[in-house]
């Protein structure tokens, strides 16, 4: 008798699903089931990959979810067709929407308002009918039953859940006789939580967590029955009653959904009158290329008719518009933006000013961005101001309504970190082993935990997981990896719909209060809805800040549209590695990297971005491309017909866009065959597959006249460089923001390190390495002051101002507030400020602490001062009865302060600022006794041996070419930075130090990769003490 399990949870029932899509599916393939059914509590978020998954392997999928009502009952629903997918997702939106923060709700009349479609199962133990009954409220049960057969008609099911127990099969028989006397069919389900039996050791695990209590407190009616059981056990626990188990084909056979996952919806954009979406386009466009080039030429208005035909062919021209549209809404309200990615490809694109980089004079491939035979919707990628990104979000949702706005969702899952704190909580593992146990592990996953301990030597010294009583703990770490936790907003995605969007996608709260879709950005793209990535660009807020900067302080206006793109002085900074707080430029691999090229012009920028990323290193880009580049090496072409693709790159492969070239020039392919070539061999492909590129590659070559050896040489490069190349667009992109920052950072400044410290958190580096770089340019650095610091780093008189956001414990509100009355007048005095603001007595001595009084009075005498003025404040705030209360204030550790030694200072300025004002810890280390300052490294020999000192700033551990770890770890000392590379011996023998120790002794030797490109081999790590 064949069995179609209808009530079943995935991991996509947040911390209760015990089993991923892919275990339960390989079962019910396993098991021969020609279906199955996924309902996740209050949740679609599994559906779309479910859907997909189920259909490649033959299953049929009944997409449904188990919904929560009023009073905490649930209901089982599955979608018959489209219409009832459609109501399910506006069902569900309306009871998260409709409940924010707290359980979604689907009320009676929700139920009603969206039952066409539907096919509902009266639930689980929880669900009313069975909990009504078994109260023995059988009159209110009937009532139910009635309300539900009223909305869902002959598509309401009594459904049965029997696991072998007395009380279960008596709940059992007697909803089945309530069932038989309301003439209502019944159908058997197994309420599924895992996919095998011992599996429900995790669902435990999973709901502890969820209810923040340990696993021993859960309540004690536990089952371990709710595993998938094949036909033959279903078949067996219902052979009283077999129409429950024939009814599972009957109401399998009528859910038929079909998702129209190859149906692109996109946003209706309004044309002026007389005009379509694609006429509209043609004519702006024209009227853009006009303005950026005076006259078109042959090659520009042939390029532009070109882009203009395939985005009127494909149907694209409303989509250009509306982001046109955003743009230039953004940029008439001073709202620094620009596109990223391959859109930058496109003259369209330049033309409606959304791109900044002109394709044209890079030589940029449109088909790399879209082309006739590649229908997928268009990607044009926003960067937009971080500070103001929520005003282009809100006329976004003006535009285009409420209804038909979202912002994109995601997944948060377990890695390692999060799964032994989870886990460890729920298991009673005391502290400080899920502390010991977290050390030492930067994103890992957790399934890949015991592996890397007997692998990475920091791990492999630590005996704890080892230990045979913690071995449950960690196999139960293991089991929820990649589990999710919950859902949160996608940086920068946001959905804009065809019409109402939750008739496509079920929508939910976020936890910030953001309306998010319940799938993720993977998902949507597979149902075809516009996903507008305007993502918030820190830097682009440090660029605005530092124009905004220099006109305040020299009173000048400048255009960076019109800078010198290739400044000799600029150029000359980045080859001596000094690009800290610039984008793109700062991490260790670029300065080493900007060492070794030795940039002068515009065009370096975007092949040194180009280079420095994991696969071109990976696959040695940069050994062929810099000996090529200093002369060393002669510049040649394996056929003279890959001079034109490769020649701006002296004839080595870096840009995805060189791909198509060099097969359109030397195979003859079209540029849209070109880009699917590429692509095809970007993913992964079989032995066979790839003999097929192969041969055709090599036939069209020598069909145009080329030697065959000559095009398989070619063809290995290209198949080894598809994996890795990087889009030449981007890097322009990203080039012209890097060389923005370069620029400002050489000729302004102070005003650029306010700007870069005023947008903290971003970048590679904390705030007091930008402060001692910006004393290396020569920057002077403002103490906090009560009377001239603002809520950010300002510059006065070419000094740079510390700003009050940095002081420990000041809160916004606080600083606000002290804000809002100094505007009414500086404060005059200690005992003013502390009458007139509203701060607290800790951040009054924080203030103290840290000089913010000093240009007012003695900070001694003001400190003594503290205490009487708290209370005096106290007192007025109260009224006369505070005469009679005896409350006397502490000055407490406040009095340590009064010291004024250079070494006290900077010690309270490291706690309540994380700055270095006055002096560097490192300052006060004897240095005579073999140590190395950062800033004396340059001068030292290659291949000398050095000891260096110096606090971690980062560590990274980038893949190799031949997959075995280095780490390199970014240093400083207080007069630079140091890049030291550990490897794997040196691993092996101080893995107890490496990602242990705040402070670090490297004694290592120096070495030359460039020029200008220095870094240390780590020889030896120990932590630093006063014993070295």
């Amino acid at each position: 008798m064949g069995f179609i399990h209808l009530h079943v949870h995935s991991q996509y029932s947040f911390l209760d699903g015990a089993s991923s899509l892919d275990k339960l599916l390989e079962k019910v393939k396993a098991l021969e089931m020609p279906a199955l059914a996924l309902t996740d509590h209050n949740r679609l978020t599994g559906a779309i990959r479910f859907y997909e998954k189920a259909k490649a392997l033959g299953i049929k999928p009944i997409v449904g979810v188990e919904i929560s009502l009023e009073d905490n009952y649930h209901l089982t629903l599955l979608c018959k067709n489209k219409k009832g997918y459609s109501n399910l997702c506006r069902l569900l939106t309306e009871a998260h929407l409709a409940n924010r923060g707290r359980q979604p709700v689907a009320t009676g009349e929700m139920l009603s308002k969206f039952n066409a479609g539907l096919i509902a199962l009266s639930g689980c133990s929880r669900g009313k009918l069975p909990s009504l009954i078994e109260k023995g409220r059988v009159e209110q049960a009937k009532e139910a039953a009635r309300f539900y057969r009223e909305i869902y008609g002959s598509d309401f099911f009594v459904e049965l859940i029997r696991y072998p127990s007395r009380e279960g099969m008596s709940s059992s028989h007697q909803l089945a006789s309530f069932a038989e006397e309301e003439g209502i069919p019944i159908v058997a389900t197994n309420n599924v939580h895992y996919a095998e039996m011992e599996e429900y050791r995790v669902k435990e695990l999973l709901n502890a967590i969820d209810l923040n209590i340990p696993v021993s407190q859960l309540p004690s009616c536990r089952t371990v029955e709710q595993y998938l059981k094949s036909s033959q056990e279903m078949s067996k626990l219902f052979r009283d009653l077999p129409e429950a188990i024939t009814m599972t084909e009957e109401i399998a056979s009528r859910c038929s959904l079909e998702l129209e996952t190859g149906k692109l919806h996109f946003p209706r954009f309004d044309t002026p009158r007389g005009e379509n979406d694609c006429s509209y386009l043609s004519k702006i466009a024209r009227a853009g290329a006009l303005r950026k080039y005076s006259s078109l030429t042959p090659k520009i208005g042939n390029r532009l008719e070109y882009e203009l035909d395939i985005i009127s062919r494909l149907g694209f021209c409303g989509y250009f518009l509306v982001v046109g549209d955003i743009v230039r809404w953004a940029r008439e309200h001073g709202i620094r933006c620009q596109a990223r990615g391959s859109s930058v490809d496109s003259l369209v694109v330049y033309a409606l000013d959304i791109s900044n980089v002109d394709p044209i004079e890079h030589d940029l491939l449109f088909e790399r961005f879209m082309h006739p035979l590649r229908y997928e919707p268009p990607d044009i990628d926003l960067d937009i101001d971080r500070r103001r990104r929520d005003e282009v979000r809100d006329y976004i949702y003006q535009k285009y309504g409420a209804e038909n706005v979202a912002c994109v969702g995601t997944i948060n899952t377990y890695m390692a970190r999060g799964a032994i704190r989870d886990v460890g909580k729920a298991l009673q593992i005391p502290q400080e082993l899920i502390g010991e146990a977290c050390k030492g592990i930067h994103y890992l996953s957790a399934s890949q935990l015991l592996e890397y301990a007997d692998s990475y030597p920091e791990l492999k010294k630590s005996d704890i997981y080892k230990r045979p009583e913690l071995a449950k703990f960690f196999k139960m770490c293991a089991a929820i990896d990649g589990f999710p936790k919950h859902m949160s907003v996608h940086l920068g995605g946001l959905l804009i719909g065809d019409g109402r969007l939750s008739d496509l996608v079920p929508l939910e709260w976020s936890s910030g209060g953001d309306i998010i879709s319940q799938y993720d950005k993977n998902d949507i793209e597979k149902l075809g809805i516009v996903k507008m990535d305007i993502l918030a660009l820190p830097t682009l807020t440090v660029i605005e800040d530092t124009l905004s900067n220099i006109k305040k302080a020299r009173d000048i206006d400048i255009d960076l549209d019109r800078i010198d793109r290739n400044d000799p002085e600029s150029f000359a900074m980045l080859c001596d590695g000094k690009s800290i707080g610039t984008f793109q430029l700062e991490s260790p691999a670029q300065r080493e990297m900007a060492g070794r090229l030795l940039p002068n012009r515009f065009e370096d920028i975007i092949v040194s971005i180009s280079l420095v990323r994991p696969g071109p290193l990976k696959s040695n880009m940069d050994k062929l491309y810099l000996p090529r580049r200093h002369g060393k090496e002669p510049v040649t072409y394996l056929h003279p017909r890959l001079k034109n693709a490769l020649g701006e790159t002296l004839g080595v492969i870096l840009y995805q866009e060189q791909v198509l070239k060099v097969a359109h020039d030397l195979a003859g392919m079209s540029y849209a065959g070109a880009d699917g070539f590429r692509r095809a061999m970007t993913h992964d492909r079989t032995q066979e597959e790839m003999e097929k590129m192969r041969g055709f590659f090599i036939s069209s070559a020598v069909g145009g006249g080329v030697d065959r050896a000559l095009a398989s040489k070619v063809f290995e490069q290209l198949a080894s460089f598809a994996a890795y190349g990087f889009c030449e667009a981007h890097a322009a992109a990203y080039a012209v923001i890097a060389y923005q920052t370069l620029w400002l950072k050489c000729h302004y400044p102070a005003e650029f390190f306010a700007a870069v410290l005023s947008n903290q958190p971003m970048g590679y580096y904390p705030p007091r390495v930008l402060i001692a770089d910006a004393k290396r340019f020569g920057v002077k650095i403002l103490p906090l002051d009560i009377n001239y610091s603002t809520d950010h780093y300002t510059v006065e008189n070419g000094a740079i101002r510390v700003s009050l956001r940095q002081l420990k414990g000041m809160s916004k509100e606080v600083m606000e507030s002290i804000l809002s009355e100094r505007a009414n007048g500086k404060f005059t005095s200690l005992r003013d400020f502390v009458l007139r603001t509203n701060t607290s007595q800790p951040i009054v001595e924080n203030l103290l602490k840290v000089n913010a009084f000093d240009s007012l009075d003695d900070r001694s005498e003001l400190l003594s001062q503290l205490p009487e003025l708290m209370k005096l404040k106290r007192i007025v705030g109260r009224g006369a009865r505070a005469f009679f209360e005896d409350e006397r204030l502490e000055p407490g550790i406040i009095k340590e302060a009064v010291r004024s030694d250079v070494k006290t200072k900077m010690l309270i300025e490291r706690e309540l600022l994380s700055l270095d004002l006055s002096a560097h810890p490192l300052d006060f280390l004897p240095f005579d006794n073999g140590f190395t300052r950062m800033k004396d490294l340059p001068s030292v020999a290659t291949g000398k041996t050095v000891r260096i000192a110096g606090s971690v700033i980062r560590y990274q551990t980038p893949p190799t070419r031949n997959g075995n770890r280095v780490v390199y770890v970014i240093m400083e000392d207080g007069t630079g930075i140091a890049d030291v590379t550990v490897f794997a011996n040196v691993q092996e023998k101080c893995g107890q130090v490496l990602f242990r120790e705040g402070w670090l002794v490297v004694d290592g030797k120096i070495q030359r990769r460039g020029p200008k490109a220095l870094s240390i081999i780590a020889e030896n790590l120990s932590p630093l003490n006063t014993t070295n």
